[in-house]
């Protein structure tokens, strides 16, 4: 259709500008041998290909979410996508989700289509106050776009509000919601948010800020629970970052998400759980008083899987091989 062909040719020549970029600097430093990397499987990627067959290098990328998942795109289309595949010497998805689909995509691909995790620094662990003593604090961080349906989110802190202040024990006085990130979603979320009045209800939206911010927040403002309600996702690193300081989060069953929570290290939903579902999911790990174990499971499984150390040790390793 027009509609994909000009996407095609955009993509094209987008990739063909990076291409002469990269020629140009391997010329200007001589540099004799190397290895050209795209952390997106993109126009990037495509370009970084094009120039390592006039260079005779390896070229390699990783792929995540927006750039693996056709599913996300209008008409199921990303331009060039299985001829990147085929042309690229490995194909690092995020996740084994993300494997997984590439393999059954591209089956004569899956010999160089390789899991590399990435992962996160070690964090310092939030004190195990999760579920204590009269405050629940939940922390959400992505930007404002359909994708990650941050208004879900509101709407199953408003129902986890509902059900802890119905609670006989009315042990909660307080709870706070707290959202990093920005996006075209902002301004109709905060005028939700100011015409909510629910006395005890305290919600701060922080937009964008850098990611040290936000793990050194975790720790100091003590968050109980990271709440993820995206539509589709390779592994999210703002996952990998609760857990570094020993948060739990709860989250959906989607792309590699089962990858890092499951019920031993969060909450994990359908889907197409509702807000008042995942809002009772919450309520029932509160009751069971569970949350800083599943915290202190999560923080052990992102040592273990997510290090940015050791992940990046073993990927820089199997690099320099090539």
């Amino acid at each position: 259709s027009p509609g994909t062909f000009y996407l095609a040719a955009r993509t094209l020549g987008i990739a063909r500008r990076i291409e002469k970029i990269i020629l140009q600097t391997a010329r200007q430093h001589r540099f004799k041998q190397g290895l050209i990397y795209s952390y997106w499987m993109n126009q990037a990627c495509m370009g970084g290909i094009l120039a390592a067959k006039k260079l005779g290098w390896p070229v390699v990328s990783r792929a995540h979410g927006g750039d693996l998942y056709l599913e996300r795109h209008p008409k199921s289309y990303l331009p060039w996508h299985e001829w990147k595949a085929g042309h690229l010497d490995y194909l690092f998805p995020v996740s084994e989700n993300g494997r997984n689909y590439l393999v059954q995509r591209y089956p004569e691909y899956k010999d160089k289509i390789l899991v590399q995790y990435l992962g996160v620094k070690g964090g310092e662990k939030r004190k195990n106050r999760a579920g204590g003593p009269d405050e629940l604090h939940v922390a959400s961080c992505s930007a404002i776009i359909p994708l990650k349906r941050v208004d879900r989110i509101f709407e199953t802190v408003l129902a986890l509000y509902d059900r802890l202040k119905m609670e006989s024990s009315g042990s909660f006085k307080k709870i706070r919601w707290t959202h990093f990130g920005d996006g075209p979603g902002f301004d109709a979320l905060k005028e939700k948010i100011h015409r909510t009045n629910k006395p005890g209800l305290q919600i701060t939206l922080m937009g964008r800020v850098e990611p040290e911010f936000v793990t050194d927040f975790y720790v100091r403002e003590q968050v109980d629970l990271f709440l993820n309600y995206s539509t589709s996702e390779g592994i999210p690193v703002s996952i990998m970052e609760a857990a570094s300081c020993g948060i739990p989060a709860a989250a959906p069953m989607t792309g590699g998400i089962p990858e890092i929570v499951n019920q031993e290290t969060g909450i994990l939903f359908d889907f197409n759980d509702t807000p008042e579902t995942v809002a009772g999911l919450i309520n029932s790990a509160l009751a069971e008083g569970r949350l800083a174990e599943k915290g202190e499971n999560a923080y052990s499984l992102l040592s273990k899987k997510f290090s940015m150390e050791k992940n990046h040790r073993q990927f820089t390793d199997f690099l320099t091989r090539l």
